[in-house]
């Protein structure tokens, strides 16, 4: 038999994904990938809120008051500077992208889920399954 599964588009690459019910977790993203970014950004933009006020001002120009008077221990040498007439070498690379075509799913087969690869019903949930249970009349 083949399991429900909902379909969502992914909150950060934009892409339809299929997840079975025993996968389903409530995520909103396709993998680890793009929860990573997702959460790195996030985490970027309230560092960024929270400097933007005054206490967050205060605490990163102690911060950094603390760390320009622990800079000078040094505790390992300097790269040397290049001569005065050398020259440095350009290597370009060639990246080469190959593009592949992925097939539709043809008519009649399932869906697989992206995550555990089970077959999917061909319908498919839009949003999430209610926790409610029924109340008897």
């Amino acid at each position: 038999m083949e399991t429900v599964a909902r379909l969502f588009l992914c909150a950060r690459g934009r892409k339809h994904v299929c997840i079975c019910s025993d996968c389903d977790r409530g995520q909103q993203y396709c993998g680890e990938d793009c929860a990573l970014t997702a959460r790195r950004l996030s985490l970027k933009a309230a560092g960024r809120r929270y400097q933007s006020t005054r206490r967050g001002r205060s605490k990163h120009a102690e911060r950094m008051r603390r760390y320009r008077a622990k800079k000078q221990i040094v505790t390992h040498h300097s790269s040397p500077a290049p001569a005065p007439g050398a020259l440095l070498l350009l290597c370009l690379g060639v990246i080469v992208v190959a593009a592949i075509a992925v097939p539709a799913v043809p008519a009649g087969r399932a869906r697989r889920c992206h995550f555990c690869g089970r077959p999917c019903s061909v319908f498919m949930r839009l949003n999430f399954l209610c926790g409610r249970v029924a109340q008897a009349p």
